[in-house]
């Protein structure tokens, strides 16, 4: 059992076994985001003073329904763990989708043609090689070499929308009511 050394050294010690006590050690030795520890908290208050009430739980820290439930759903007490986030980011990315040799046509009619847009790009390979290529794949190519007609301007330019101010929104202003 998961408890066992501790029950042991407690009965030598004469102290009586907490489990709680040794949840909260486990969690600090395991360096517990405090999100994990606040959920730790929802828990052993849940079984502790709510004495496995969870409207009381809900209410005193102040949860929604969904949230707990899920959290209990989730929550292993054998591994504390179990109470971290888990990463959004998809298992597998999506792989490149445009073959060595198309991605060398596709700079070639680039350089050629430097002016011209990722539409009438995919239409001149397409006359050109009798084979599809995506706008987007265009696209991807052009920014993945920087196969721009004035790099400086445009390297400008980039930097420029990246320093831009987002816009303010209406729900987003401070008034004072009067």
């Amino acid at each position: 059992m998961a408890y066992e050394y501790y029950r042991q050294a407690c009965k030598r010690l004469d102290v009586p076994f907490n489990r709680y006590d040794l949840w909260r050690k486990t969690a600090k030795a395991l360096k517990l985001s405090s999100k994990a520890g606040q959920r730790l908290t929802w828990f052993i208050f849940y079984r502790t003073k709510a004495k496995h009430n969870a409207s009381l739980t809900i209410r005193h820290f102040g949860l929604n329904r969904s949230v707990f439930y899920y959290w209990k759903a989730r929550f292993n007490e054998a591994n504390l763990r179990s109470l971290e986030d888990q990463s959004t980011a998809p298992a597998s990315r999506r792989q490149k989708e445009i073959t060595p040799l198309e991605e060398e046509r596709a700079i070639a009619l680039r350089k050629t043609h430097i002016h011209w847009g990722k539409m009438k790009l995919e239409r001149l390979y397409q006359e050109t090689y009798r084979k599809k290529l995506s706008s987007w794949q265009f696209q991807r190519t052009i920014q993945t070499y920087r196969l721009y007609p004035r790099p400086v301007k445009n390297a400008r330019i980039q930097a420029k929308r990246q320093k831009a101010v987002k816009k303010k929104r209406i729900t987003e202003l401070k008034f004072k009511l009067t």
